[in-house]
């Protein structure tokens, strides 16, 4: 089991105190076992929603990412349409190394992580490299969680993309848990 490093904080928050008290490690620990589950929420795609499961275990998984949005710094018109087919379903592992606690929100980090895939286009395989970093929002009031995760580097057989002027953004808001 990978170990996840605390930082923990509790907030009291609309109305509470403004005081500050320190988690132990067994109430971080309580946090974030409640956490843990699937959810299921949509991402937008060119303007039309796409289903997805966000899985916190370990770390985090989500499952049916849309790498259109990549594919699409890469390729255009059939091109594109063969790469996104030739993908198929991708799914997205992240270490979670950091989380913070304030009421009943949770802010859990992810490491960056790459994102590797091969799709291939008029008979010739093209490895694509993705460098993923984001973060999540759990409400344990409400059993959901959100996510924002941005491609920060992008290459594909060896070709480096511009991710600062032309970035691509996923996110996930009030999935609700399984």
């Amino acid at each position: 089991m990978k170990k996840i490093l605390f930082l923990l904080t509790l907030v009291c928050c609309l109305g509470c105190s403004e005081s500050t008290t320190d988690m132990d490690e067994s109430d971080a620990q309580q946090v974030f076992n409640s956490i843990k589950g699937t959810y299921v929420g949509n991402i937008l795609v060119d303007n039309v929603p796409q289903k997805v499961y966000l899985i916190v275990d370990d770390n985090f998984t989500m499952k049916y990412l849309p790498v259109r949005p990549i594919l699409e710094r890469i390729f255009t018109g059939a091109a594109l349409d063969e790469a996104e087919q030739s993908a198929g379903s991708v799914a997205f592992t992240a270490t979670l190394d950091l989380m913070t606690v304030a009421g009943s929100n949770s802010h859990l980090h992810m490491k960056p992580t790459d994102l590797v895939f091969t799709v291939t286009v008029d008979g010739k395989s093209y490895k694509v490299d993705a460098l993923m970093e984001g973060m999540l929002y759990a409400n344990t009031t409400y059993d959901e969680l959100s996510m924002s995760m941005d491609v920060t580097e992008l290459n594909c057989d060896g070709v480096k993309y511009d991710m600062v002027n032309n970035g691509v953004n996923y996110f996930v808001d009030n999935a609700k848990k399984e």
